[in-house]
């Protein structure tokens, strides 16, 4: 029989030894898997899809976006400079929503091809901005014919990156819009 003490002795060792085991695989084992957050994100975005059964186009940049309804016949993406009346709800991937101009019931406009928020008109019909939008918008709005509804996938170097957008959005969230192109005022 095996006394109390080396009992307890073996117990602490074998607790230390698995401790430190799991420590050292830990860091081999992030060592082994860091690869690029781009490529991260396009494996998660690629699975999201497929167990989704998501039809999406990819962008160049990592872009992914479907139709959810299609535009017009005829009707057109807009051009650099036109002003984009838009609705979205925005959330991440595993579905928590963390804004929405359908919910404020408050449509959003924005400046094709460089993203600029409009706030407002002046009398002399310049607009006062408030903002810019994320880069993947940017891109995606591009893609968007006017009465067109698409679902953006958007990966995070397209959104808010290793900052984030805390608390609603954490760093390196990949983030999905279904956006709403309602008018294109051409510019």
């Amino acid at each position: 029989m095996i006394s109390s003490f080396l009992y307890t002795s073996i117990l602490k060792c074998s607790a230390i030894f698995l401790l430190a085991s799991f420590i050292t695989s830990c860091e081999i084992e992030s060592d082994i898997t860091s690869f690029d957050q781009q490529e991260r994100d396009e494996i998660i975005i690629n699975e999201y899809l497929e167990l989704n059964n998501i039809d999406a186009s990819k962008t160049e940049s990592g872009l992914y976006y479907s139709t959810i309804h299609s535009a017009s016949p005829g009707a057109l993406p807009p051009s650099d400079g036109d002003y984009l009346t838009v609705h979205y709800t925005g959330w991440l991937l595993y579905g928590e929503i963390f804004d929405s101009s359908v919910f404020r019931d408050s449509p959003l406009m924005i400046q094709s091809g460089t993203g600029k928020i409009i706030q407002e008109f002046d009398e002399d019909n310049n607009p006062k901005l408030s903002g810019t939008v994320i880069p993947g918008w940017i891109e995606g709005l591009s893609l968007v014919k006017e009465g067109e509804q698409v679902r953006f996938f958007i990966p995070s170097h397209l959104a808010y990156g290793v900052i984030g957008q805390l608390p609603a959005i954490p760093p390196n969230a990949i983030l999905v819009f279904d956006i709403e192109l309602i008018e294109v005022q051409r510019n």
